[in-house]
């Protein structure tokens, strides 16, 4: 990774797969992570709020269910 990039995200297709990947600097914290995560989330809800006005309600601290 660039020395300026703190986290990475990468959706991927692997033949019929869909590959999420997320990669941290060394020095990114869990709970950094967890706020830029968040933050990524904010940011598309506010960009695209049909996408998550159906999925939002889903989503818990264990993961999407």
């Amino acid at each position: 990774m660039d020395d300026d990039t703190l986290v990475r995200i990468t959706i991927s297709r692997k033949d019929r797969e869909i590959v999420y990947n997320v990669d941290c600097a060394k020095d990114v914290k869990s709970d950094e992570l967890a706020h830029y995560l968040d933050e990524v989330i904010k940011g598309i809800c506010t960009w695209k709020p049909e996408v998550c006005k159906e999925t939002v309600h889903r989503w818990s601290k264990g993961g999407i269910k």
